[in-house]
């Protein structure tokens, strides 16, 4: 796949997921909400079990509705770090694409990883990964390895646990991040 159509693709994304958070705490009309959320959700692989974090207002708590205007506020589009391209022996080609938080506080360095694979309906986000809070994303506490993400700096969140990706064929630099963890990261390759 051409590396600008990845790109779209992300870009994209992270425009229809900005759209959907940020309806989920402006957005007075369920339907428009769900409708927004639907939206992002066509960029999942569903059927791999991503979940997409995306709730149902109904199930939300007191606390969450006296807040909302509060988040709102907070909650901005995701910066796209870079993408990395590999060649799977399993899956063909995939992308591994870094991501800042959804929140204004959270845009310096990397927040969640998706991994994107080619599907029956496309570029689809098949793996989610999270930044591991134990160790924020170095692999050690002190000296010791981390036990919560097994010294990877990220914690599975959703979808296919992939293992090893495969060999590393490209890197597309986008942003350099500003936090030194994900700055190293950025520049290593």
């Amino acid at each position: 796949m051409d590396k600008n159509e990845v790109i779209e693709v992300l870009r994209q994304f992270t425009r229809r997921d900005h759209e959907a958070r940020l309806a989920l705490y402006t957005e007075p009309d369920p339907e428009t909400y769900q409708r927004k959320v639907a939206e992002v959700e066509q960029h999942y692989a569903l059927e791999e079990g991503v979940y997409t974090g995306f709730s149902h207002r109904r199930q939300l708590s007191e606390q969450w509705h006296r807040t909302r205007d509060k988040m709102g506020k907070r909650v901005t589009q995701r910066v796209l770090f870079q993408v990395k391209k590999y060649e799977s022996p399993e899956f063909g080609e995939l992308f591994l694409a870094y991501l800042s938080g959804e929140f204004k506080h959270d845009q310096d360095g990397y927040a969640q990883r998706l991994v994107l694979t080619q599907t029956k309906a496309g570029l689809r986000i098949s793996s989610v990964d999270g930044l591991c809070l134990s160790c924020t994303g170095r692999g050690k506490i002190g000296e010791e390895q981390c036990s919560a993400c097994g010294g990877r700096g990220w914690e599975h969140g959703s979808g296919r646990k992939l293992g090893t990706l495969g060999q590393l064929v490209e890197t597309y630099k986008l942003q350099a991040p500003t936090d030194p963890t994900s700055l190293a990261e950025y520049e290593s390759e």
